[in-house]
């Protein structure tokens, strides 16, 4: 049995991920950023997570196994925004707390061989980021 832990699935099926708010901002409609410098996440395309849960259920290991499933790259909001190609006009900070979540998903990719997309990009909107 495997169990996944997944981290910030990204995607046009998960519209509420900050990737999406980012890619849908502009400045009538700004995404509000929690201090873009210190909050740091994992991000996960969507079609990556289909992938990996599709290996899991054909995993013929044996035992039980309790996998990471992100892309094992911490990212900084600001290396976001600058990936996405974000203009500053569409976007507001505002203060909060420093947060970071990241994940080790070296066990997941010997396991499957699967390496998970690391830096989001403007493709990130759409089903098959690869397309």
């Amino acid at each position: 049995m495997t169990t996944l832990r997944i981290f910030n699935v990204a995607g046009p099926d998960f519209p509420t991920s900050l990737v999406q708010r980012l890619l849908a901002a502009d400045p009538a409609h700004p995404a509000t950023l929690i201090r873009p410098d210190s909050y740091v996440r994992d991000y996960i395309h969507q079609a990556d997570v289909v992938n990996i849960i599709l290996a899991a259920m054909d995993d013929p290991e044996p035992g039980y196994h309790l996998l990471n499933v992100g892309a094992g790259q911490p990212i900084p909001t600001r290396s976001l925004l600058s990936s996405l190609d974000i203009s500053d006009s569409a976007w507001v900070e505002v203060d909060g707390e420093e947060s970071s979540n990241w994940c080790d998903n070296a066990p997941l990719v010997r396991s499957f061989g699967i390496a998970p997309r690391v830096l989001p990009t403007r493709a990130w909107g759409l089903r098959d980021p690869s397309a």
